[in-house]
Order: structure tokens, then C-alpha cells, then sequence
């Protein structure tokens, strides 16, 4: 009996790292496509800028 409680306790705290694990990837992943998106944003912003430059 006490080993069957353990065991299902232990698949428990098993399903809930996986859980906690997927959430940390999603997470980083998210702060990943953020600060591409971003570094992409700043990298056009000096490219008009530098453009505008040439113009005038």
C-alpha cells in the first residue's frame, strides 16, 4: 500500500517537472523571438536612419 502511494506520488512530482520544464521553454522562447524582433526593430530603425542620411 505505502509503496503503491509512493510510487504514485512519485509519477505525480515526475508529470509536474515535465510540466514546470515545458513552461520554462515556452518562457524562454518567447524572450528569444522578443529580443530578435527587437534587435531586428533597432537594426531597421539605423538602416532608415542611415538611408535618410545618404539622402539629404
Amino acid at each position: 500500500m505505502m509503496e503503491e502511494l509512493y510510487k504514485v506520488m512519485d509519477d505525480l512530482l515526475d508529470v509536474e517537472f515535465q510540466m514546470k520544464s515545458g513552461i520554462d521553454l515556452l518562457k524562454e522562447l518567447e524572450e528569444f523571438f522578443y529580443r530578435l524582433g527587437l534587435k531586428d526593430g533597432l537594426n531597421l530603425k539605423n538602416t532608415v536612419k542611415s538611408v535618410l542620411e545618404m539622402i539629404s
